[in-house]
């Protein structure tokens, strides 16, 4: 699943998408008929950390 955070979105929301560590976001869901493939296109973004209360957390590097 990929989620997809058009340039407009991201600057709308942009606090939040550096800020929040979990955020929700609702959006149009878009899956290829030829494959397993599925998008969300974001349209709403919400700040969701507060659930994870004082949870440690560390950062992981993918590179």
């Amino acid at each position: 699943m990929n989620i997809i955070i058009w340039l407009a979105v991201a600057q709308e929301h942009l606090k939040i998408l550096t800020t929040e560590k979990l955020v929700i976001i609702k959006g149009l869901l878009e899956k290829s008929p030829d494959s397993d493939v599925v998008h969300i296109i974001a349209q709403e973004i919400k700040g969701f950390s507060h659930v994870l209360g004082d949870m440690a957390m560390q950062s992981r590097n993918y590179h």
